[in-house]
């Protein structure tokens, strides 16, 4: 299994707190940005096919992060995603984000629910995006 790799992204002066140091809040925005990329060039589905013309949704219903070292202001990002558990109507992506000497500073989990966008109910992954989704799963339990 290989991950889906995100690159291009940096910490500003913006994202980082008082202390120097990213805030918390700032590397769920990181994953967020990698999973709208990996949405359009990995299942094909621009935001409109998916919102609009599909009209699916899939908000967060949980998520979780590790944090192991600090990222500074002008560090570079590189993002590794890849789904780590899949069920009928849900799916959870895993994230690693590493500093630009290739160290792991953060890992975060986001759970993805699969609806409708009118009436909000709960549906079955769709097949096209479940084939699509299996190069890029490794199960694991979530910590």
């Amino acid at each position: 299994m290989n991950p889906y790799v995100h690159t291009g992204q940096r910490v500003r002066f913006q994202d980082v707190d008082h202390a120097g140091i990213v805030f918390f809040a700032k590397f769920y925005e990181y994953c967020h940005v990698a999973y709208e990329d990996f949405v359009e060039e990995i299942l094909g589905l621009g935001p409109r096919d998916f919102f609009e013309v599909r009209e699916l949704g899939a908000p967060l219903v949980a998520t979780r992060s590790e944090h192991f070292k600090p990222l500074f202001h002008g560090d570079r990002l590189t993002v590794k995603a890849h789904v780590c558990q899949l069920g009928r109507s849900s799916m959870t992506m895993a994230y690693s984000i590493e500093n630009q000497d290739g160290v792991e500073c953060t890992r975060v989990w986001m759970k993805h629910a699969f609806i409708t966008r009118v009436g909000f109910k709960s549906i079955p992954i769709p097949d096209e995006i479940r084939v699509n989704l299996q190069p890029f799963v490794f199960l694991e339990k979530e910590p």
